[in-house]
């Protein structure tokens, strides 16, 4: 699934966040736009917020009235958790919806919200069976012209309040964003003109929205946009990062337009992009900008691996210590990896019997596992039988390293997973795209075809 990586390739903590907010925000009963932030709202907190709603003239200690107000709060917790496993908010709960999450309801503006609220949700589409990434990138396509349709009626809809002219509006833009990354046919040209028509509509809400969206679509036009256009674009972007005495806007365009370079087939634009920027924001000492700039650096020099070494150097799971350089002679797979991300664990019938077919040809494969703590990483590999070694800190280093403050991904500047970086037998870097079919082809190029008891095995998998 292309939606763990930058909401679309793979597993991003910014992914992880987001969708974190969408679930704190349906058990909160909270609509409107949503921002990063943790997940309160479990049920001791549900419990203390209900209890605390109290009738006219009693007391909080009247114990009688307690058990009314627990089972209250459970049913409000119980139809919040409802909603989010469908996508929805709780009050969409009471909306009567179509039960084929494309067709758009024959309601007004709520029904017609709800549907498109279902439609940006993993929730609803973590029901369909999907069979390949060609397969939900078709889904995802769909879902968001239906999300264009839904939300301009409701944009039409002159009985529709002003807030739900703005839930509207913002996604549209929403919208807007993800058709621009899976480079649906003629979206450069029609996501730029629905925001610039948005920013200069008679409704103020809406009018900021388009405003404050449009440069980051622009930014998304870069797949289809010309060389020199995309030269010019990325130099007034770091221009403006220097003009505006490195604001945090600036710098998160100047970012996400490193990330749309680095989506492409060919990481020599980014690489270059990504360096500019590093020395950009490695040329000021404003305060809480070395962190971002470090984070660069790595993005840099992880793009600018192919044709060079790679290091890396760790604890494995079982404690002992681990090279990268032992293994030079052999063609190595280095997996950025980590149990909780869906597309991660889908690639791992894949590698297995990839390394089974070539194995004893000289390859190789080393995860580095970007979970939180050790010991479901250790249930996992022991259930799913994965027989190459696989890299986490240990002791102390655990407490600073685990998860995305892994020193490792840090040094490689991943913010994404899998990432996946093949290395052949003299230490060089081929890819650092390796998943998938781009695998295989690498491998076949070295190897020649898959043995034909491996590709019987393989195809039975499948």
């Amino acid at each position: 699934m292309r939606n763990c990586a930058w909401g679309l390739l793979g597993c991003s903590s910014q992914a992880r966040t987001r969708w974190a907010s969408v679930a704190a925000a349906a058990l909160l009963s909270v609509s409107g736009s949503l921002t990063g932030g943790s997940l309160l709202a479990d049920d001791k907190s549900a419990k203390v917020e209900a209890a605390n709603i109290q009738p006219a003239g009693e007391a909080k200690s009247d114990a009688a009235a307690k058990p009314a107000v627990d089972d209250e709060a459970k049913a409000k917790i119980a139809k919040a958790r409802a909603a989010a496993a469908l996508g929805l908010l709780p009050e969409d709960m009471d909306l009567k919806l179509p039960e084929d999450i494309f067709e758009l309801p024959e309601g007004g503006a709520r029904e017609l919200l709800a549907v498109a609220r279902r439609l940006g949700s993993p929730a609803a589409f973590s029901k369909l069976k999907v069979s390949s990434f060609e397969e939900f990138s078709a889904l995802r396509l769909k879902a968001n012209n239906k999300i264009t349709e839904a939300t301009e009626k409701v944009l039409a809809d002159t009985t529709a309040t002003e807030k739900q002219h703005e839930q509207a509006a913002a996604m549209l833009l929403n919208a807007q964003l993800l058709l621009l990354r899976l480079e649906a046919p003629g979206s450069a040209q029609s996501s730029i003109a629905i925001a610039a028509r948005l920013a200069s509509d008679k409704r103020p809400g809406v009018a900021k929205l388009a405003a404050e969206k449009i440069d980051q679509l622009k930014i998304n036009t870069i797949p289809q946009l010309e060389p020199a256009a995309v030269d010019t674009l990325l130099a007034e972007t770091l221009n403006r990062v220097k003009v505006s005495d490195f604001s945090t806007d600036s710098i998160k365009l100047a970012v996400e337009a490193g990330r749309v370079l680095e989506s492409g087939k060919d990481p020599a634009p980014a690489a270059s992009y990504t360096l500019r920027l590093a020395d950009l924001l490695e040329s000021t000492d404003k305060s809480g900008i070395a962190d971002t700039a470090s984070r660069i650096r790595g993005l840099a020099r992880r793009l600018n691996l192919v044709g060079n070494s790679m290091e890396v150097v760790g604890t494995t799971v079982e404690g002992n210590e681990f090279d990268l350089a032992s293994l030079k002679g052999k063609v190595v797979l280095v997996d950025f990896w980590a149990t909780w991300c869906g597309p991660c664990v889908a690639e791992i019938p894949r590698v297995k019997k990839l390394r089974e077919a070539y194995h004893d040809k000289g390859f190789e494969v080393v995860g580095i596992s970007l979970d939180n703590s050790i010991e479901p990483l250790k249930a996992f590999i022991e259930k799913r039988e994965i027989p190459w070694v696989n890299l986490y800190p240990t002791g102390e280093e655990a407490e600073k390293n685990a998860g995305w403050k892994n020193s490792i991904a840090k040094f490689y500047g991943i913010n994404a997973i899998p990432t996946c970086i093949l290395i052949d037998a003299d230490g060089k870097v081929i890819s650092v795209k390796a998943r998938g079919q781009v695998l295989e082809d690498a491998l076949e190029k070295i190897y020649g075809p898959i043995p034909e008891a491996a590709a019987e095995t393989k195809a039975a998998a499948q």
